[in-house]
């Protein structure tokens, strides 16, 4: 909510639909364009969890401190969970591009189902690839000096 309001939609959270809580979402000038609910899977616990188990092998598996480990860790997980807002967004952006007032399009179905999990898949794959990479400019630069 706070993303679309901060591009320029208003939102609002209007009740509950079997226990989930829907947002929706309005033009700058109070026209409805769109809401959903928003369930417990999609808050992004999957690619969460996904990324613990990833990044937990990953880290187990190098030399990095302690310190380093718990570092990479937390910004992975905040980065992962940014990435899952932006996931969010992007479907509510398609659905007001089409004019799906109730999310049913076959555009917010593709998007929901196939792309928009590659979205943290992406991320949680190239992370260490991230790390590594730091980790070898770090090297290369402290031993320069």
């Amino acid at each position: 909510a706070t993303v679309l309001n901060f591009i320029g939609y208003k939102t609002e959270w209007g009740g509950q639909v079997f226990g989930t809580p829907v947002l929706r979402v309005f033009d700058s000038n109070g026209k409805f364009l769109t809401q959903a609910g928003i369930a417990w899977p999609c808050s992004g616990i999957d690619s969460l969890i996904i990324y613990s188990v990833t990044i937990l092998l990953f880290l187990k598996r190098s030399d990095f401190s302690w310190k380093q480990g718990i570092t990479y860790f937390i910004f992975g997980a905040v980065v992962t969970y940014l990435i899952n807002i932006l996931r969010i967004v992007t479907i509510y952006l398609i659905a007001i591009e089409v004019n799906d007032p109730i999310m049913s399009s076959p555009q917010v179905s593709q998007f929901h189902n196939y792309y928009g999990p590659l979205y943290s898949i992406t991320w949680i794959m190239t992370y260490p690839m991230i790390i590594i990479g730091i980790q070898m400019l770090w090297k290369k630069l402290r031993g320069k000096k």
